[in-house]
């Protein structure tokens, strides 16, 4: 999976988000040996006729000199060489989709997971949220610069997509040495009925989470990763973010849909509902 990118898609603007992002897509790049694609765009809006055309010029030429000051920080600041910049002017969204369609070798997005307005939450339609609901490539959220990433916490529900996120942590952590927090959230089957007795399903489920998790742990331990499992019960969307903030984690790596098989993220849906609230960077996998 991450082993396999080639290059690293990085959107940037003049926000700390942005700078965060650029950060944490040199440090993969290094250990992956991608190299990185540096992209700003000139929104429409500011094309549009309320702006007379020497003001558009300028603001176009302000993205292309933050370009040039990111390509020359990553050059020489972080003596990293491999790397191209382009600026485009369109929708965000749409210039983000076409540039990851459009060149094969992006195996990866890392962008600041809010823009230069400074929103504390993504919004429905902001940029980071609409790239991570219809990226076909994982998209990784920056929201803060980790010096080193020691943990690395993967919410599982046994779906394929959630071993395709364990996958891309197992890889991060023997790059970085890190510990895997493999996290099962029970439901209580409970709260649907005061009318039946739960109890048995629920031990089962637990039970079965347990072989799992231990299968995973023994997997994995035996090529050198260090994994530690854990079952809560509860609602996963508030568990996970409880869980992270809790065991102050560095990374979380998730799968954007789960057992359900939803092919995009819904509103209330548990990557979703961790992407808005958790403080921490986030992996999204497809």
């Amino acid at each position: 999976m991450l082993t396999n990118v080639k290059k690293i898609l990085v959107p940037v603007d003049n926000s700390e988000p942005a700078r965060y992002a650029l950060v944490q897509a040199i440090m993969i790049a290094r250990y992956f040996q991608s190299s990185l694609k540096l992209i700003s765009v000139t929104s429409e809006t500011e094309a549009s006729e309320r702006f007379k055309l020497p003001e558009y010029d300028s603001a176009r030429s302000a993205r292309e000199r933050l370009l040039k000051r990111y390509e020359e920080m990553v050059i020489h600041d972080h003596n990293f060489k491999d790397i191209e910049t382009e600026h485009f002017i369109g929708d965000a969204r749409k210039v983000i989709m076409d540039v990851i369609h459009d060149d094969d070798d992006i195996g990866l997005v890392v962008m600041g997971a809010t823009g230069k307005k400074a929103v504390e939450r993504l919004l429905i339609g902001s940029v980071a949220q609409y790239v991570t609901r219809h990226s076909p490539i994982p998209v990784l959220l920056a929201r803060k610069n980790p010096a080193k990433i020691e943990r690395i916490l993967v919410p599982t529900d046994t779906s394929e997509v959630s071993e395709r996120a364990l996958e891309a942590a197992v890889e991060m952590a023997k790059k970085w040495d890190s510990q895997i927090d493999l996290l099962f959230v029970a439901e209580d089957f409970s709260y649907y009925s005061d009318s039946y007795d739960f109890s048995e399903v629920n031990a089962t489920v637990k039970k079965e989470a347990e072989e799992y998790l231990a299968s995973l742990k023994q997997k994995f331990n035996d090529q050198g990763v260090t994994i530690q499992t854990h079952i809560v019960g509860g609602d996963a969307r508030l568990e996970i973010t409880h869980f992270a903030k809790e065991q102050q984690v560095d990374l979380i790596t998730m799968g954007a849909s789960g057992k359900g098989g939803i092919e995009r993220l819904l509103l209330g849906s548990v990557s979703e509902y961790t992407i808005m609230r958790t403080p921490i960077n986030t992996l999204i996998i497809h």
